[in-house]
């Protein structure tokens, strides 16, 4: 009775690993199909190198109000002033994470300075 219930336990651990597994895949690859098109499209993003690969399951498993995540709300306009572009749509979530992905804390700082909206 213990071996099959160990067995049982050890099974159940591995599904519920796939089921996330694939989930967080299936969600990474949204986002990325959304920043290549935004990059075709709009031609955001140009001239830079991704500086950070954290998958998007675990960016948004962070604290919603953590520091690094409100920076990359705030600053997430310094996609389309880069560009001199206004009429892109903007989906706030996937633009705070390209922000966690292609930009610098220094920069978003910088930028946020320079409207007066950091203190």
């Amino acid at each position: 009775m213990g071996k099959t219930m160990n067995k049982t336990i050890k099974r159940t651990i591995l599904i519920l690993l796939l089921i996330l597994v694939s989930i967080s895949t299936v969600y990474q690859l949204k986002f990325e199909k959304y920043i290549d098109n935004q990059k075709e499209k709009f031609g955001i993003l140009v001239n830079r190198r991704r500086i950070s690969y954290i998958p998007v399951v675990i960016y948004y498993s962070m604290n919603a109000n953590s520091e690094m995540r409100n920076l990359n709300r705030k600053a997430s306009d310094l996609i389309d002033q880069e560009r001199n572009f206004a009429g892109r749509i903007i989906i706030v979530g996937y633009d705070e994470y390209i922000m966690q992905c292609y930009y610098t804390n220094e920069e978003k700082v910088n930028y946020l300075n320079s409207y007066g909206l950091v203190k």
